[in-house]
């Protein structure tokens, strides 16, 4: 669990990286290195999302699991399931921590019925880069089950 310090620090670190010349795939590689620090996290992705379609398409991250992503993606383009991407672009809150979302019940979410749980996937935290053009991207964060969920405290 992230201390308010290493909450502190990686907020003043991401900060910092605004001004990075860093191209996107570096920039993101190290904003999750910054996160896995300070909150803790197995599995991740980052998807790029068109703007004005609320599409995503290229995408990195550290899964085993793939040869699901064409499935999720399709999905998530809709409404239909908890905390999706195109959910949080649209709202007020644009991150979400699927256990909180569920009650705790983490199979009301489709994607985690159907693709995480086989996985060995526990909690999920999500957040969407939005500004007044769109949603720009996303940022999947994947705890394993046997991890604590994630928390109010760790979205700091």
């Amino acid at each position: 669990m992230a201390t308010e310090r290493a909450c502190r620090r990686c907020r003043d670190r991401l900060d910092q990286s605004a001004e990075s010349t860093s191209d996107l795939d570096t920039l993101r590689r190290e904003t999750i290195a910054e996160l896995r620090t300070a909150i803790g996290f197995g599995r991740w992705c980052s998807l790029l999302i068109d703007p004005d379609t609320l599409i995503a398409n290229r995408g990195i991250g550290e899964t085993d699991f793939s040869h699901e992503l064409p499935r999720l993606n399709l999905r998530d383009g809709r409404f239909g399931d908890i905390i999706n991407s195109v959910v949080l672009a649209c709202s007020r809150e644009h991150a979400g921590v699927l256990s909180a979302a569920t009650g705790g019940v983490l199979a009301r979410s489709w994607r985690w019925r159907e693709v995480f749980a086989s996985y060995g996937v526990g909690d999920e935290l999500r957040a969407v880069a939005v500004d007044d053009r769109g949603c720009w991207g996303d940022i999947i964060l994947l705890r394993d089950s046997d991890d604590p969920p994630s928390t109010p405290t760790t979205r700091g």
